[in-house]
């Protein structure tokens, strides 16, 4: 699955949590608030979803490489903050 195309439509949502579909587990929730902060500005290279369900964004804006990892939600809060 590629994981850019879906951080970037999870980008366009207008919801206060954004879902970011997992291939075979349930999707990992994040503040969208918190994603579209740390991405502002800035052109993703690569995502990766590690095995502890982090969120390993990378990517650049203009000569500046940069990298963030997101600590997903959980489940429960993700569905009493919706």
């Amino acid at each position: 699955m590629d994981h850019v195309n879906a951080v970037l439509a999870a980008l366009k949502g207008t919801a206060p949590v954004l879902a970011i579909p997992v291939e075979g587990h349930a999707p990992v929730c994040i503040r969208a608030k918190l994603l579209k902060g740390a991405l502002k500005g800035v052109e993703i290279d690569s995502v990766e979803i590690t095995e502890t369900r982090w969120l390993k964004i990378k990517g650049h804006a203009g000569n500046v490489h940069t990298s963030c990892s997101i600590v997903p939600m959980g489940r429960y809060e993700a569905q009493a903050r919706a």
